[in-house]
């Protein structure tokens, strides 16, 4: 009879599994929905660039409606998740869209000033040597990178725990690959055709550097939202930004450039979204991380606490 019971016992999947497959599925699935939507609005803005001349604010829609469908598309983000990791994340990205803007405002008018960039189909008026438009593109971009991470994002405590990371190593790599690339950003800017890619070495670098000091290990753990959202957000944003050059709404100039290409498109203008996307979405899997583990030790200590009560009552 026990014999029965225990390979009835075994041939029962545990709980646990069955909820994590559920939401791996889930997140899976929606993972590929929000690639199919993207891909969607890239054909169209692609389309519309064929069809009409665009603005820059007219741009912005490509930004804006993939966001809202984000946020808004059943199921929301993080909403199966605690309430501290729910305000942690909505938090955050309003917190890194303000920082997105007053950071972008200083590289971004050193580039304009210099002739890097010229914004030619922008009508709301400018701010110091950007247009109105370049401003709420860095709003708008962060939106969208971090409902991304959200929408994705799926508690440690639903999954088995990760295995253990070289947490100092990872740390030590990463920053001082950040903090190198700065170096050369500094080098770099001293010449002409490679002032662009100076700016935007200096100014990024170090920034993610200290997240990396900070986190890296935690980046490793999360190493699939982290990088699907640099990798997928930075397409996108990057595609906008040649159908834009293509449309006339803005142009590049070659004396500030290297002259590096893939498939057309600048090295600069690869780095340039591919860095501020990672920006963002490594702040977010960084906080998210932290406020899991932080919630994670005080659930422990609570049960410990209820432990040695008990044991004090048996006494």
């Amino acid at each position: 009879m026990s014999e029965v019971s225990n390979q009835e016992n075994e041939s029962i999947p545990p709980r646990g599994n069955k909820e994590e497959t559920i939401t791996s599925a889930s997140k899976s699935r929606r993972l590929y929905i929000v690639i199919a939507m993207l891909v969607a609005f890239a054909a169209i803005s692609y389309i519309v660039a064929l069809t009409i001349q665009l603005s820059y604010i007219l741009l912005h829609i490509f930004l804006l409606i993939p966001f809202l469908g984000l946020a808004l598309i059943p199921p929301r983000p993080l909403k199966s998740e605690q309430r501290e990791i729910r305000l942690i994340g909505f938090g955050l990205i309003g917190a890194v869209a303000g920082i997105a803007v007053i950071f972008s405002t200083f590289w971004d008018n050193i580039i304009a000033a210099k002739g890097v960039w010229e914004c030619l189909q922008c009508h709301l008026g400018t701010l110091g040597h950007m247009p109105i438009e370049e401003y709420l593109w860095f709003i708008n971009h962060t939106l969208l990178a971090g409902f991304f991470i959200l929408s994705l994002w799926s508690s440690k405590k639903k999954v088995a725990p990760p295995p253990p990371t070289p947490r100092k190593t990872m740390r030590i790599i990463g920053t001082v690959f950040c903090f190198s690339i700065m170096i050369l950003g500094l080098w770099l800017v001293q010449y002409d055709q490679s002032f662009y890619l100076g700016v935007i070495l200096c100014f990024i670098g170090p920034v993610l550097g200290f997240l990396w000091w900070l986190g890296g290990h935690l980046l490793w753990q999360q190493r699939r939202q982290w990088l699907w959202g640099i990798a997928i957000i930075s397409i996108y944003v990057l595609f906008l930004d040649t159908v834009a050059i293509y449309d006339g709404i803005w142009v590049i100039s070659d004396a500030y450039t290297t002259g590096i290409a893939l498939f057309g498109i600048k090295l600069e203008q690869i780095l340039i979204y591919t860095l501020t996307t990672s920006l963002v979405v490594t702040t977010l899997v960084v906080c998210l991380r932290t406020t899991e583990i932080n919630l994670e030790k005080e659930d422990k200590d609570g049960l410990l606490k209820q432990v040695v009560q008990m044991v004090k009552l048996k006494e």
